[in-house]
């Protein structure tokens, strides 16, 4: 996937898109119900000026949030970095398909950006249908 990517978008977006897909998969394994035999999905769609990634899973009842990074604790901070290097990220959850946690990182960005200034009300949690949520 990254292969036929990186004709198209610049380095420094495809190793973000790289993290994303890393983190995504790691929380899904780690979290949403992949046991013995793990169905999980992982989609990569062109939507206009962004790239949409998803992965798919039998999914959990737990409700993804972000937690900030900690230096005393190792991981948990996944969701994190989704919530810093994409424009829009959510969850959808559905009877036939499980759960859905996307998110979306525009191809064409200006620069680099820091994650040294997150605070929770500076983003909003976009589910698949639209509808902003507190993360």
């Amino acid at each position: 996937m990254l292969s036929q990517l990186a004709r198209d978008i610049p380095q420094t977006t495809l190793s973000d898109v790289a993290m994303l897909v890393s983190e995504l998969v790691t929380d899904s394994v780690l979290h949403d119900n992949v046991g013995a035999y793990p169905t999980l999905t992982v989609e990569v769609v062109l939507v206009d000026d962004r790239l949409r990634i998803s992965v798919i899973d039998p999914g959990s009842r737990l409700e993804p949030r972000i937690v900030l990074p900690d230096p005393e604790r190792v991981g948990g901070a996944g969701l994190f970095l989704v919530n810093e290097l994409s424009e829009a990220w959510g969850v959808a959850r559905t009877e036939s398909e499980g759960t859905r946690v996307w998110c979306e990182i525009l191809l064409n960005r200006p620069g680099p950006r820091s994650l040294g200034s997150w605070t929770a009300s500076q983003r909003a949690w976009l589910p698949a249908d639209g509808r902003p949520n507190a993360p």
